[in-house]
This record gives structure tokens, sequence and C-alpha cells, in this order.
């Protein structure tokens, strides 16, 4: 790095903490609430965007009358990919904002109960945290606020083997230090389940014990330690909780293989089950079950997975719908929606109203005294005036004269008053 840039790093951090130092205060109450407040905003916009997403991709179904009269329900043709842009950019940009938020409000909480405060410190001493890492590290750049320090020849182990892992990059942007750490793998040595270090999924470093070290010497202006600390945490297996294990890399008895997550054996990659939701790789045996969802097309194990009642597909927990009354799955094709009070339904538990076709609920369905079919609500609205049997507007009839309403039976036994008097 030339003098010029170890400037202008110096100065984007040392701006930072000057600036982390008056919102992480101990009086930053009105900062705490003020976040509060928006994430409340963020989460009530989440859960507006959410509602019209499942609305615009539930089934629909439209009426239909062939030329006899009668009436025919078909499931309409949608456009589910109207929906696509809200599914996969709104709702995850607004969870992230919410996260931040999140993350922001427990750093300030943090900071007010007692947590290491953060101290500018001058900007001599910022270029000379700066020089210290060009120094120590064998390649060191700055660019876009991002300072990129490159560690080489990684290689862990565990009580078995050693293994290489290549060189990887720590980018820390230093507008946000506390949150902006990625660590990017140079050689690209990854494992079967496709992660570059067992600490790291993507780009974020699962820090474990030495979260607390890293973010104190952020906090301090130690920017020097704080890349020690990373690179330790790079530099050591914890075998207690790595995203992968370390075998997943060196065994070679094992090539063409991978590691059932039930049963902890080797098979061959041919019979072994990849769940995309869970992302564990599982034996046939211990997939219990499992398939591809018929929603959205993910090969899922049974663990994350469950059998649609109504047609036996297999449908994955994010597409998976709940019957209101019977509790079982049901997938978005079976499911049924109660006319009368909106609850979901599988088949077992819908009925049609014979009137007017709508799906209802066991506990709304009503029978004609008169036809004994089954009704909606809707279609089921009135008594006989003579026999006080309800009714369906099938079975419905009235008086020509008086108007009354009535089933057939009564209507024909029925001497009304007013016929009288006009004859």
């Amino acid at each position: 790095m030339t003098p010029k840039l170890v400037r202008r790093a110096a100065q984007k951090y040392r701006q930072w903490m000057v600036e982390a130092s008056q919102e992480f205060g101990c009086s930053s109450k009105e900062t705490m609430l003020e976040r509060a407040s928006l994430m409340a905003v963020k989460v009530d916009e989440l859960n507006r965007w959410l509602k019209r997403f499942y609305y615009g991709i539930a089934p629909r179904f439209q009426e239909f009358r062939d030329r006899h009269g009668n009436v025919e329900y078909h499931k309409a043709v949608g456009s589910p990919d109207v929906y696509v842009n809200i599914g996969c950019k709104m709702v995850p940009d607004i969870s992230t904002d919410i996260s931040n938020q999140a993350a922001t409000i427990s750093s300030l909480v943090k900071a007010a109960a007692g947590g290491t405060p953060i101290v500018p410190i001058s900007l001599v001493a910022a270029m000379d945290e700066i020089n210290a890492i060009v120094d120590e590290w064998p390649e060191v750049k700055y660019k876009n606020d991002i300072l990129s320090v490159k560690i080489d020849d990684v290689s862990v182990s565990d009580e078995n083997e050693e293994v290489d892992l290549g060189s990887f990059w720590m980018h820390l942007n230093l507008t946000d230090p506390l949150e902006t750490l990625r660590i990017e793998s140079i050689d690209e040595i990854r494992s079967e389940g496709g992660y570059c270090h067992p600490h790291v999924s993507g780009s974020k470093l699962c820090k474990g014990d030495g979260v607390d070290l890293s973010i104190d010497a952020l906090r301090q202006g130690r920017l020097e330690d704080y890349f020690r600390v990373i690179e330790a945490v790079l530099r050591t297996y914890n075998g207690g909780s790595p995203h992968e294990e370390l075998r997943q890399w060196y065994d070679p008895s094992h090539e063409d293989q991978s590691l059932c997550n039930g049963c902890d054996d080797w098979y061959h990659n041919d019979y072994m089950i990849w769940c995309e939701m869970c992302q564990e790789s599982y034996c046939e045996n211990c997939a219990n079950g499992g398939g591809e969802c018929s929603g959205c097309h993910k090969y899922v194990c049974g663990h994350c997975s469950s059998s649609c009642s109504d047609c036996g597909n297999t449908v994955c927990d994010n597409c998976k719908l709940t019957c209101d009354c019977c509790g079982e799955a049901v997938c978005q094709e079976c499911c049924r929606s109660c006319a009368d009070c909106s609850n979901t339904m599988c088949e077992s538990c819908s009925t049609s109203c014979s009137y007017c076709g709508d799906s209802v609920c066991e506990n709304h369905s009503v029978e004609c005294e008169i036809c004994h079919d089954p009704h909606c609500s809707n279609c089921v609205g009135e008594t006989c005036n003579n026999c006080n049997k309800s009714i369906c507007l099938s079975c419905r009839d009235e008086c020509p004269d008086c108007g009354v309403p009535m089933c057939s039976s009564c209507l024909e036994e029925h001497e009304c008053l007013l016929s009288e008097v006009e004859s």
C-alpha cells in the first residue's frame, strides 16, 4: 500500500470510531428507541409484502357454465411469475434491513450495559495500525473503503490429519467494521459440501470464542490485533462447532462418497440424498422418505417435508399447508378454503355446496332438510314458512300470491288467502 492509501484507510477507520463513539455511548437511549421504531415499521412492511405474495400465488378457481346450465369450477390460469420479484427481492431485502437493525440495537444495548466503550484514537495512531498490518502480512490492499489482508498457507488439523486449505483474503469495510468482515478463499479448496473452511459459510466467519476479542480490538483501535485474532481463528480447527467436519476434506478412502448426517456412515454419492432445505446429506434409510417438493420442486429429506394427506405428493415445510380441521399436511394444489370461515382444508375435511359449488368445512356445512344435500350457509339461508325446515335455494319455492318462502311440498298444500281475495 502507498502512504496515500494508508492515510485514507486510517482516516476512514478513525471516522468510524468518532461516529460510533457518539452513537454507541451510554446516553444513546433515543438512538435505541428510534432504531427499534424503525425496525417495527420494517416488520409491518414485511408482513404486508408477505400477504401480497401468498395471496398472489394462492390457487384460484373460476366458475364456468356449460350449454345445459351446469356449473363447473376450473383452476384459473394464474401468473405466479408476477410475484417472483416480491419473493426473490422485496421480502429478502426487507428481512436484511430488519436483521441489520436488530444487530445494531443489540450492539447499542451491549454498549449501554457496560460493553467495551469506543474511544477514538488519533489519526497518527490509526496510521501506525495500518502500517503495522502492511508490515506483518504478505499483501494488503485498500479500495472502496475495504481493507483486504491476505493470509497464506492456512492449514488446520484434527486428531487424525492436517489439511492444507490454501490462502485467504480477509475483507473488512472500515465504514462499519463490526458487521462487514468477509472471508474469501483464493485457492478454492472445498469440501464435499462446498465449504472453503470448516468455520466459514459463504463468506461469513463463525468466530466462536474469538468474537469478543476481535470486537474489543476494533473498539479500542487495535486494528492489527483484530486481524491477528481472525487469522488465529482461521488457522484453528474447532471440532465442536464446524460447518462441516474436517474429514470431508482429507479422507482419501471416501472418494465419490459423502458422510450421512443421520447414521454417520459413508455412502457412494449415487445413494445419497442432498436436502436443499437443511443442507445435509443423508443415506436412503436416514433420509426418512422425502423427494421432490411438488410446490417449489426442491429436493428435500423426510425431516424437512411431509406427504400431502390428499394426493400423497411430497411437500417441503415451506410449501406445506396445514388443514385447520384435522391438522394434516396438504399441498397447495389440494388445499381448499372454506367459503364461510376461510379456514384451510384438505379434501377429506371439505364439502362442496350442492348449489354453488363452494368448498365448506365440516363445521359450516349445512344440510338442507328437504333434499339432505350439503350446502354452504349462503345457499341454505331460509326456513319453510309452513314446516320450519331449513331449505336450500334448489328446494326453495314461494307462494306466487304472497311471496312467502316455503318448500315445494308445503307449497302444494298451501292455501293462500290472497289468492281467494283476488278470485
